[in-house]
């Protein structure tokens, strides 16, 4: 036979950050498929009260950008990659998979590492 144990204050706080969590994007959501006008322009708000929501907006709409993107990307990559496969186009395929390597090499050094080390310069603490 199990015994349960008693919940804990852990139990709690997990619990209540999840409600908290299903609230918040629960009211993102709702205030996303809220009908768009263009005649009612809304107030903008300058008061430090108002950030939170307006970070939850632009959260919001990064989250469904970035899914919609992924969607998108992994449905039409596969289909690529299958109709390649398909024809028997391995030279083509060993091609486009060195020339995305090479590129992302390329891509590092000269432009991110120099970011890198310019945001480490501008953020220290010392």
């Amino acid at each position: 036979m199990r015994h349960w144990r008693q919940p804990s204050l852990r139990d709690l706080a997990a619990t209540l950050l999840v409600l908290a969590i299903i609230l918040v994007v629960g009211t993102g959501a709702r205030q996303m498929v809220a009908p768009f006008v263009i005649a009612h322009q809304p107030d903008i708000s300058l008061s430090p009260a108002a950030l939170p929501l307006y970070t939850l907006r632009t959260v919001t709409r990064m989250l469904a950008a970035m899914v919609a993107s992924l969607l998108f990307t992994f449905t039409h990559a596969t289909l690529a990659a299958a109709e390649r496969t398909l024809a028997g186009d391995f030279p083509r395929i060993a091609l486009g998979i060195a020339m995305m390597s090479l590129l992302v090499i390329a891509m590092n050094r000269p432009l991110w590492r120099p970011l890198y080390r310019f945001a480490e310069r501008r953020t220290r603490l010392d």
